[in-house]
């Protein structure tokens, strides 16, 4: 096993565990409804547990401990569309703005300033 990442987003949250042979396991929750399982003792547990099999199974040689990827929503790529989606919004509406007649709708804007808050809220949800 490579890494492990937990990524809590805002209808559910996924563990995702990453094996050396490039497959990749995800295991998902509705964080929606209030229903009780044992995902959180999962996410809790998880690293010391795996850590700890795994050197009981290789105790002869030194292995490279497990730990907690890089969430998607931390990625380089993510953090790209996200700017890339607000100078997008910014151009638009001040096109809009200065040129009333432009084909641009307030349906579009709105579209668009709704993708941007759900997008700050998972960056922002991510970092606590």
């Amino acid at each position: 096993m490579n890494n492990y990442v937990f990524q809590k987003e805002i209808t559910f949250d996924s563990f995702i565990i990453h094996l050396t042979n490039k497959t990749r396991y995800k295991i998902n929750r509705m964080n929606v409804l209030p229903i009780k399982g044992d995902f959180k003792k999962l996410v809790e547990d998880f690293p010391k547990l795996s850590n700890e099999y795994k050197n009981e199974l290789t105790s002869d040689t030194p292995t490279k401990k497990i730990e907690e990827g890089e969430s998607f929503y931390f990625s380089k790529s993510f953090k790209r569309f996200f700017y890339f989606m607000s100078a997008l919004f910014l151009v638009l509406l001040l096109t809009k703005i200065f040129n009333p007649d432009s084909a641009t709708t307030w349906s579009t804007l709105g579209i668009l300033w709704g993708s941007l808050l759900f997008c700050s809220s998972v960056l922002k949800k991510q970092k606590n």
